[in-house]
């Protein structure tokens, strides 16, 4: 592989970007017919990346594409991708990881089969320009155009198609540069922006809309369950402009956002332009806790003394267990999945399950 050069992964090899070529006839270039998923690093670790492919594997099969590869296989490439690529970054940058599957070149002669195209790429997320959201918040603002109904095609499948989306967000620019789209469906119920999902909060509620009328982020799935893992009422329902102009706080959730504050819709101040609001910003830091724990692990975790140390080169075998007290005393027992660093919890009687929700910074760990 090259020094000092990105490469990506395409077609059953790892090549040098430069040496990456998509054919003029692909189908994901002439007609969008591609599906695509996105994730990003924390600390050169891949957060999520396995829920990522299981929705880019929905998306596959809604299409009826083959990518040819198992989720397992699409999983390694993209570490390995990441693995070279993220060293090149500057000092605190992360990556885009993205896997791209079209499929395939439109057959121009008689015979000629189509096969995928498969590519797994990452480039650099640009924070610069977007930092000052997090303390100015997002002016949103609903355009005219409205959301493709699921009926038609269902927005649940991630693929190149994004026209509608831009369609909207080409409207809202023009009157506002900076305001960003969020485009409603043919009830007027919010919907989703291009690449970004909406929460409203109301009375200590935490409220999004329905999955079956946008896509599903996974940022949008965790910050439901550490809402719940926080005991905050949580609520999937039709949500409009009443209810968006008198929510007492709102954010936007996405995989490079995370999670970032909503300063208006449509020109009416959200709890009069203060963001963020304060279950806005219990909601970022327990995301970032929980970003920051898949740091820690990525980064190798020593256990001496009682204290959890971090930045050693040991890494641990698959379910070498630990027992981690938390910064509000709470105690969580681990056991560290080699494959993804993956927090695994058990209650010592009914077996092991997914640490999702409610992660607070370790203080100390100790050996179970």
């Amino acid at each position: 592989m090259p020094v000092g050069e990105n490469i990506a992964f395409f077609n059953g090899e790892l090549r040098p970007e430069s040496q990456v070529g998509i054919s003029i006839r692909d189908r994901g270039y002439l007609y969008g017919d591609a599906v695509f998923d996105a994730t990003r690093t924390f600390g050169g670790r891949p957060f999520k990346l396995r829920e990522h492919i299981q929705r880019l594997y929905s998306s596959l099969r809604y299409l009826r594409i083959d990518p040819g590869l198992t989720p397992e296989e699409m999983e390694r490439w993209s570490l390995e991708v990441v693995r070279h690529n993220h060293p090149l970054l500057p000092p605190n940058q992360d990556l885009w990881v993205s896997q791209r599957i079209s499929r395939g070149v439109e057959p121009a002669l008689p015979g000629d089969t189509l096969r995928p195209n498969v590519l797994i790429e990452t480039h650099a997320i640009p924070f610069a320009r977007r930092a000052s959201l997090y303390q100015t918040g997002i002016r949103i603002a609903t355009p005219s155009v409205p959301r493709v109904p699921p009926r038609f095609i269902s927005p649940r499948a991630k693929t190149h198609n994004y026209l509608n989306l831009i369609l909207g967000e080409l409207e809202v620019q023009g009157a506002d540069p900076d305001a960003w789209a969020v485009l409603l469906d043919e009830q007027g119920n919010l919907t989703e922006g291009r690449g970004a999902n909406v929460f409203l909060i109301k009375d200590g509620v935490v409220a999004t809309p329905r999955g079956q009328f946008v896509l599903e982020g996974v940022t949008r799935g965790l910050v439901l369950e550490l809402a719940a893992g926080l005991g905050l009422p949580v609520q999937e329902r039709d949500l409009d402009l009443f209810d968006a102009y008198t929510a007492d706080e709102a954010f936007l959730t996405s995989t490079s956002l995370c999670i970032c504050p909503i300063s208006s819709f449509n020109g009416t101040a959200v709890n009069g332009g203060q963001v963020p609001g304060p279950v806005t910003q219990h909601l970022q830091l327990t995301i970032e806790n929980n970003a920051a724990f898949v740091r820690v692990l990525a980064d190798g975790v020593r256990v001496q003394n009682g204290q959890l140390s971090v930045g050693t080169t040991r890494q641990y075998e698959a379910s070498e267990q630990f027992c981690v007290r938390t910064a509000n005393a709470g105690s969580v027992h681990l056991v560290l999945d080699a494959l993804d660093l993956g927090l695994l919890g058990a209650d010592g009687e009914s077996g092991s399950w997914i640490v999702k929700s409610g992660l607070a910074p370790v203080r100390a760990a100790r050996p179970c």
